[in-house]
């Protein structure tokens, strides 16, 4: 609703329960797409997500890991780069992304869209200390300022 009717919304979800929750809720919305793959540094990868459950029985998404190889019930999905998904937009304002340990990755396959659409860009990584370098590197090349929202 707050793109209103001539704003676009772009969906990126791997989980197939959440891939199929978003589709449905934004059925017949000609000006949302929804995409059932992982965001990456590369297109085309084949991924397997393992989402853990809890006591056994109840899967929780925000817990899940990636990985090359199927460890057991992972399920297959494939990569995306933000780069492949933006490369026909002329306009890119918001970029909300919860991606579970992948943030590198996914600002190494943002490069050409940072430098050319400038998004603002809406984060969690739970390692940025671990990352900050990489973090003040993208604040150097492409211009952009690392804040920090707290309570």
């Amino acid at each position: 609703a707050k793109a209103g009717t001539q704003g676009r919304v772009v969906l990126v979800e791997p989980f197939p329960d959440g891939y199929e929750y978003l589709s449905r809720t934004f059925f017949g919305r000609s000006n949302v797409t929804v995409f059932p793959t992982a965001i990456s540094d590369r297109s085309g990868e084949k991924l397997f997500l393992n989402i853990p459950k809890l006591r056994g029985l109840v899967p929780e998404p925000a817990l899940a890991s990636v990985s090359s190889e199927d460890s057991g019930g992972g399920i297959p999905i494939e990569t995306i780069n933000v780069d492949d998904l933006s490369k026909n937009l002329s306009r890119l304002d918001i970029i909300k992304a919860d991606i579970e340990g992948y943030e590198t990755k996914f600002f190494n396959g943002a490069v050409n869209t940072l430098k050319r659409l400038k998004p603002l860009i809406l984060f969690e990584d739970n390692h940025i200390a671990a990352n900050i370098e990489f973090y003040r590197k993208l604040e150097r090349e492409y211009g952009y300022t690392l804040n920090s929202l707290n309570d």
